[in-house]
């Protein structure tokens, strides 16, 4: 009796938890920032007509304010429960993660879902309630009063979401025009081709022109990547195709890797690893253009980019730094200026996802871009400089002096050399440098040196 009393209490008790009871979002205080995903339910692969949704949705509970959900064939459905009990009735709900072709608001009222508002990458802004950088969504929401929403997300690259609710307290600490680091990221682009081409014009240096197709391609990407930048601009949805995004991407991507083969003297360095890599650089970039023509689907591009920036970033580093050990000063640039620039494209990456509502590292992209084009423009000023004191010359006889003798052990070929003098090798009237490397089985320039 006692032990089906103890089992009906705990059941009770369970039923009565907030993890059997409906999650609400409970609006209660002004000048808030609510993330609305872990409150949520969410239906991966689902219907894309609305009418189905509830028949053919598995629901299931969510833990994080943001989720990656991958490439779905189907939309991801979003689902929760708002009640407000503060006086503002205007609020707004905002898709942190910016980069979804449909981002579509649908209210619960009288058993049917309820269209309120389209937008993502593909919906025209003249069609926004809210001009903002993210889909976002304005909400009318009464003193006392509930409502349940639906969110479906349709794209055909990863899906992550990131849901926040906020009233215009808190969405006026957001920067989405002027401020927004954008503008001084195209600012840079100008000026970084205008001071290439000027570099080009005086000195007709080769290494300026790949300078300018790697500015010129992430340009390009840089104001793909700010699709709403597009929207808002020049009214239009037209380049809001994922696989211009993907082929312009790789063929930015190959741009840079292409420059760093000129940029760090690779060819003296790392004969065979330059060929492989310029031919890999070009291969990608040939690559992105006929992804932007339709022949290369976007999620194979998306496999050889990660690929592409994994090389790349393996390549980088360590051959800046050995060419800098091996005299070629111009390789410092790059050695500080590298490691800030994955750290502020790592936070960026996870703007969306990890950082919600926050500016600083909602803009990181552009503040990365502006320490490589600082980095990359100091690096190639410095290049340039050190090919015309003369210091390039210095650098190549330096390099071709040690490599001669890399992997000898010095001492061992000095006693070598000693016995053969001792056992009269001199006397041989015939004795060449050819012969006597051959006695001390080296090759004849390394005994030359």
């Amino acid at each position: 009796m006692i032990f089906r009393f103890v089992c009906c209490f705990v059941v009770c008790c369970a039923l009565q938890s907030p993890a059997f009871a409906e999650r609400v979002v409970d609006l209660t205080v002004q000048g808030i920032r609510e993330d609305i995903l872990s409150m949520s339910e969410v239906c991966q692969n689902g219907p894309f007509d609305p009418a189905k949704v509830e028949s053919e949705c598995t629901w299931k509970k969510t833990q994080w304010a943001q989720e990656s959900f991958g490439y779905v064939e189907g939309p991801v459905w979003v689902r929760f429960h708002v009640r407000n009990r503060t006086t503002p009735t205007h609020w707004l709900l905002i898709s942190e993660y910016p980069w979804i072709d449909h981002v579509d608001l649908f209210e619960h009222r009288d058993g049917n879902l309820r269209l309120v508002e389209e937008s993502g990458d593909s919906v025209s802004v003249a069609r926004a309630s809210v001009p903002a950088k993210q889909p976002t969504f304005a909400l009318e929401l009464p003193s006392n009063q509930e409502r349940v929403y639906y969110v479906r997300f349709v794209g055909n690259a990863e899906i992550y979401i990131g849901l926040t609710l906020e009233d215009n307290l808190t969405f006026g600490t957001r920067s989405f025009s002027v401020r927004d680091l954008f503008v001084a990221f195209v600012g840079m682009s100008l000026l970084v081709f205008v001071a290439n081409s000027f570099v080009w014009f005086r000195l007709r240096a080769p290494l300026s022109l790949y300078y300018c197709l790697f500015n010129v391609s992430s340009l390009a990407y840089g104001c793909l990547l700010d699709g709403s930048f597009l929207r808002m601009a020049l009214k239009t949805t037209r380049f809001s195709d994922d696989q211009l995004h993907f082929g312009i991407g790789l063929f930015a991507a190959g741009s840079i890797l292409l420059l760093w083969t000129r940029l760090i003297p690779m060819p003296d360095l790392f004969p065979r690893l330059n060929k492989f890599s310029r031919w890999y650089a070009i291969a990608n970039c040939a690559a992105g253009v006929l992804t932007v023509i339709g022949v290369f689907p976007h999620l194979v591009v998306d496999v050889l980019a990660r690929i592409l920036m994994i090389y790349s970033n393996l390549l980088f580093y360590p051959t800046a730094i050995i060419a800098y050990r091996r005299g070629f000063r111009p390789a410092l640039y790059p050695i500080f200026g590298m490691p800030v620039f994955s750290v502020f494209m790592f936070c960026y990456l996870m703007s969306g996802v990890v950082f919600s509502g926050n500016l600083i590292w909602k803009n990181s992209v552009w503040y990365a871009y502006l320490v490589e084009y600082s980095v990359f423009f100091a690096s190639m000023v410095s290049r340039i400089r050190f090919e015309t004191s003369g210091q390039m010359e210095t650098f190549r006889e330096s390099l071709a002096r040690k490599s001669r003798l890399t992997g000898l052990d010095i001492e061992q070929l000095r006693l070598r050399l000693e016995e053969q003098l001792s056992q009269g090798v001199y006397e041989d009237e015939t004795l060449s440098i050819a012969k006597l490397a051959l006695l001390l089985k080296i090759r004849p320039d390394q005994l030359s040196e």
